[in-house]
C-alpha cells in the first residue's frame, strides 16, 4: 500500500513538472508570438510611411529604387506574415498542451485525494475495531463481576 501511495506521489509529482515545464514553453511561444506580431506591424506601419513620402516629386532612377525596394518590402512583409501565422500555430499548439497537462495534473491530485480518504476511512474502520473491541471486553469483565 505504502508503495502504491509512493508511486502515484512520483506520478503526481511527475505531472507537476511536466506542467510546470509547459506552461514555461507557453509563455515562450507567447513571447515569440507577440515579437513576431510586433515586427509586422512596424513593417506595415514603415511600408504605410513609405508610400506617403512617395507622394512628393522624384527622380525616374529615385522612382526605380522606391519600386524595387517596395516590392523587397513587401516580400518581408508576406515572409513575415507567414512567420506569425507559424507562430500563432505553434502557440495554439502550447496552449492545447498545456490544457492536456493540467487535466493530467488535477486527475492526479483526485486520484492521490481519493487514496487519502481511502486511508482516512481505513484507519477510522480500525480505529472503530478495536474500540468495539475494547467495549466487548469490558462489558465481559463487568459480567464476570456481577
Amino acid at each position: 500500500m505504502t508503495q502504491r501511495k509512493d508511486g502515484l506521489t512520483h506520478w503526481r509529482e511527475l505531472q507537476q513538472s511536466a506542467f510546470e515545464e509547459e506552461k514555461r514553453a507557453s509563455v515562450q511561444a507567447r513571447q515569440k508570438l507577440e515579437e513576431e506580431q510586433d515586427r509586422l506591424l512596424r513593417l506595415d506601419s514603415f511600408q504605410q510611411n513609405l508610400y506617403h513620402q512617395q507622394g512628393r516629386q522624384i527622380t525616374t532612377l529615385e522612382l526605380q529604387a522606391n519600386w524595387q525596394f517596395s516590392r523587397q518590402l513587401d516580400h518581408v512583409i508576406r515572409h513575415q506574415r507567414q512567420q506569425l501565422a507559424v507562430e500563432q500555430s505553434q502557440y495554439r499548439r502550447r496552449e492545447a498542451l498545456l490544457v492536456e497537462q493540467q487535466k493530467k495534473l488535477k486527475t492526479a491530485d483526485k486520484l492521490l485525494q481519493k487514496k487519502k480518504e481511502a486511508l482516512i476511512k481505513q484507519y477510522q474502520r480500525s480505529e472503530q475495531k478495536v474500540l468495539d473491541e475494547l467495549s466487548a471486553g469490558f462489558a465481559l469483565r463487568q459480567d464476570e463481576f456481577a
